[in-house]
């Protein structure tokens, strides 16, 4: 059999001969498409005969393997004698599977499932013969035989494209090409009408009709495709009837010379010549690589061998230094630190006579936020540090995490004063001026507002009437002297960004451009917006230097009347530490032998694992809180990706000495997701966190949200992002509006800062106009406003997807204020099990629950005596369970055991 040989097209001078074998020169023009493809895969519905006007056998003679479908049974042998290595099946392809009637018209290809097609091949004089066969559909066709990329699909089924391409799949095999006979049988008027629109639907596009067949492109390849069906097959092709070759060798049996069998001839004879040549290069190269591999092989070895000497010189040095150090702290150790007094009340159990051991705190989040108004685990890592620096029983030093110097180190001069600024003097102003006031007392001028107060209500930038903001008394205190004293105050702390940020939003709220107004009251209010805020951008430069003295002056005074809890000096040097290389960067901490390292934030941003792996195995014994595990639970969840937090909870489960988790569920969560699964098997108890707001609310005091007062709210305190479920509470409010009165809906107002993953509640916020008097979106709300939304919500709601514990549902009932969750079962424990718990993707239950919490008062009553009987865990339970843990290590020999609980303890 002679056959056509390809060379490489990217050398201009080699020869292509192709040989077709197809009725209309369909495979050269597939060829021309394809022809970079090794090895390819190919369906052909209708195949008929192996040579004879078949489309495929010029692939299958260049290694390309596929599978025919033809019903004909004495066309179907000869594809299985002539293509052993295709899949052949001797069925047909509708859109249904079962038997049918199949019509052979034999010696054509004129076959068909179609009666009507079969009458008029009868009508016609030819010879139809009625047999019963097999019938598939080309998705079950695939799903059974088809493991990979199909390249084209061939359809010619005398009549039946459209079931034929009913019963794919497309979604889930997609052919690059699709090839269709879209006439009517035995004539050239188009049948394509009827079927083409399953293939557009299906993301095909049409490149080529030859006369005879339409070629389609799947979308996803059509740059790279299309561009080969330009042109219809032509010289440049250069191919080769299989008809005109046979012609050919018919007439040289005759004695005729035909030049066309010598050029071919010759292209084979250069071709072998060719691959003779190039095999003996491959061998010879071959050869080379296989001496330079063995000589490569031979370094690498010596290399791993000294490697591994090094490697245990290094461990035995290792070993020797920590004996050292061991020695000389037993040797040289000084007088044990004081302990610290307590400024505040805080009980802590201790052992009488027990040694004191050196805890040292990862202060690098408390840090890193600063002064910002903590939420989460930032509330959490306050109180458990300010818990521990009063205790007098505790060894205390607060350490950070140095990313430059991979290590933690002692904290510089100024570090220190902003952690003693965090812990001990973040509520001063508040504690001073409310003195002895009534606990939850508001007081005008209060300074709580300070550092939000001029960015209250500046969500979404939106134009608020002022008359919706309030009665008269709420205009006069919010232009009374100690509020614009407040603003002033606060103004002085904003970044150029924020303050500009905040002039052009009053400048809209308070000068808006109505589409009613003349053009002429259009230009004088945007004039007016450009000289009012002029006027106020020169104003800020000559206020700030003035505010700011005036409060560096009023902070000296403050620390002089009030000095640091007697004890805590935090300016002393830390125990192990070298002296300081410089004030601004202290030099790595030297851990003492048996000292606790505890961490309790999420530090998968900047901890260095082996690091912390080293010095744990140096004797550190590493302490650390679990908040959750919902990257696991929910990978769509987090701004990171999943492994990111996987090898996180991994590398402390292998690290850590101790494990404390929030909620009996996030212990449970992190049993089954990651100690399990890794073989992991650390301490592992649990602790409810307490509201720390209803502990120190006198502390804190309380500030009413002004545009909220005399207005009926439901509150959802929570960092806005995916898992929290926002847009189902806005998807709620949205038709709450249709079937309650206006007067009665009550306010929906967010409180918590914008993070990941907020397009969806950004659209359906900003842009949901008919929800503008009914929603509101604190971004930057203080702890004393927090109280006042707690103690003023008609009634609060936490419908996240998952949670570690749920403290803003704590909080709330701490405040008697009731909570409708997720049914979550961290918010049950949070609630005690006290408050409705619905699916958070039920929108029906949520909808029905809320619409009776607004219309039914004496339902929403029961739900405050539920909430009474709330109680909460005490105060100190968390930072006591943190303090057993850091006192000592399981006993000497014991295996590391199951999961405990606070029960246990």
């Amino acid at each position: 059999m002679l056959r056509g040989r390809a060379r490489l097209p990217q050398d201009p001078s080699t020869v292509v001969t192709f040989i077709s074998y197809s009725q209309n020169l369909e495979d050269v023009l597939l060829w021309r498409a394809l022809r970079g493809v090794k090895s390819g895969f190919y369906i052909d519905i209708g195949a008929w005969d192996p040579t004879i006007d078949s489309l495929t056998r010029a692939f299958y003679e260049r290694g390309w393997r596929g599978i025919n479908v033809e019903p004909n049974g004495d066309k179907f042998a000869a594809l299985v004698a002539a293509r052993p290595e295709d899949v052949n099946l001797q069925c047909a392809v509708s859109d249904h599977a079962g038997s049918q009637i199949f019509y052979d018209v034999p010696e054509t290809g004129l076959s068909t499932l179609d009666a009507h097609l079969a009458q008029r091949h009868r009508a016609d004089g030819r010879t139809v013969i009625e047999t019963s066969v097999e019938v598939t559909t080309l998705a079950a066709l695939c799903a059974a035989h088809v493991t990979g990329v199909t390249h084209f699909l061939k359809i010619d089924v005398e009549g039946l494209e459209r079931a034929v391409l009913a019963g794919a799949d497309f979604n889930r095999f997609r052919p690059w090409i699709v090839v269709v006979e879209a006439t009517e049988p035995n004539s050239p008027a188009p049948s394509h009408a009827a079927w083409e629109p399953l293939l557009l639907a299906a993301q095909y596009v049409l490149v080529y009709f030859d006369g005879l067949n339409r070629y389609y492109v799947a979308d996803e390849h059509r740059a790279a495709l299309a561009p080969a069906f330009a042109a219809p097959p032509n010289v440049f092709d250069d191919y080769l009837s299989d008809a005109g070759v046979r012609k050919a060798l018919l007439l040289q049996g005759l004695g005729v010379a035909v030049p066309v069998l010598d050029d071919i001839a010759d292209c084979q004879r250069r071709a072998d010549a060719d691959a003779a040549a190039a095999h003996e290069a491959l061998s010879v190269r071959a050869a080379t690589l296989d001496t330079a591999l063995q000589a490569r092989n031979s370094e690498l070895q010596d290399a791993l061998a000294a490697h591994k000497r090094a490697e245990a010189d290094a461990l035995a040095a290792r070993m020797e230094m920590a004996l050292v150090r061991a020695d000389a702290v037993q040797t040289s150790a000084g007088p044990p630190l004081q302990p610290h007094a307590a400024a505040r009340p805080m009980v802590v159990e201790s052992v009488a006579g027990e040694v004191t051991t050196p805890l040292f705190y990862d202060a690098s989040l408390i840090l890193h936020f600063g002064l910002e108004t903590a939420v989460g685990l930032i509330r959490t890592e306050h109180y458990v540090a300010e818990f521990l620096a009063r205790a007098p029983a505790v060894d205390l030093h607060f350490i950070r995490f140095d990313s430059e110097v991979l290590a933690f180190r002692a904290l510089s001069a100024g570090e220190q004063a902003l952690l003693n600024t965090i812990l001990f003097h973040r509520y001063d102003d508040v504690a001073q001026e409310a003195g002895a006031q009534e606990a939850g007392a508001p007081e005008a001028g209060a300074p709580g507002l300070a550092e939000n107060e001029p960015l209250l209500d500046l969500e979404h930038h939106r134009h608020v009437e002022p008359a919706a903001e309030g009665t008269a008394s709420v205009w006069r205190e919010w232009l009374s002297l100690p509020a614009l004293l407040r603003r002033a105050s606060t103004v002085a702390t904003l970044t150029p960004q924020a303050y500009d940020e905040m002039l052009v939003h009053y400048a809209r709220r308070f000068l808006p451009v109505r589409d009613d107004y003349s053009p002429l009251r259009r230009l004088a209010v945007r004039a007016a917006r450009v000289a009012s805020l002029r006027a106020m951008w020169t104003g800020r430069t000559v206020l700030v230097p003035v505010v700011r003295t005036a409060r560096a002056v009023r902070r000296s005074a403050n620390r002089a009347l009030r000095p640091d809890p007697a004890g805590l000096n935090l300016e002393a040097p830390i125990a192990g530490a070298a002296s300081p290389a410089s004030p601004l960067r202290p030099p790595a901490i030297e851990f003492p032998p048996g000292a606790v390292l505890l961490s309790l934030g999420n530090s998968w941003d900047y901890l260095d694992y082996e690091y912390l792996a080293r010095i744990c195995e140096e004797g550190v014994r590493f302490i650390s809180v679990i908040y959750d595990v919902i990257a696991m639970e929910l990978p769509f969840s987090t701004p990171g990706p999943p492994n990111l937090y996987h090898r996180h909870w991994v590398e402390i489960g292998h690290c850590a000495d101790a494990l404390l988790a929030i909620s009996k569920f996030s212990a449970d969560q992190y049993q089954d997701l990651i100690a399990r699964p890794n073989g992991l098997t650390p301490r592992l108890s649990h602790a409810y966190l307490p509201s720390f707001l209803r502990e120190r609310a006198a502390e804190i005091g309380e500030t009413p949200v002004v545009s909220l007062i005399g207005h009926r709210f439901v509150v959802f305190c929570s960092t806005i992002e995916t898992r929290k479920n926002h847009q189902l509470l806005l998807q709620l409010w949205d038709r709450l509006r249709v079937v309650v009165s206006p007067a009665d809906l009550p306010i929906l107002v967010f409180a918590g800062k914008w993070g990941w993953g907020t397009e969806t509640v950004r659209l359906l916020s900003e842009r949901n106009y008919r929800l503008r008097s009914h929603l509101k979106i604190l971004n930057t709300v203080t702890d004393a406003e927090l109280i006042w939304l707690y103690r003023h919500a008609r009634f609060t709601v936490l419908p996240a997807l998952s949670e570690g514990y749920g403290l803003a549902a704590a909080e709330s009932l701490s405040f008697g204020t009731p909570v409708v969750i997720a049914h979550c079962p961290a918010l049950v424990e949070a609630t005690e099990n006290l408050m409705p718990a619905l699916d958070p993707l039920d929108f029906v239950a949520w909808f029905d629950l809320m619409r009776r919490l607004i219309e039914d008062d004496a339902h929403l009553d029961k739900l405050r005596e539920a909430a009474k009987r709330y109680r909460g865990p005490a105060y100190a339970d968390f930072a006591q369970a943190i303090c057993d843990l850091t006192r000592a290590g399981p006993p000497p020999g014991t295996p590391p055991g199951p999961l405990m609980t606070t029960e246990d303890r």
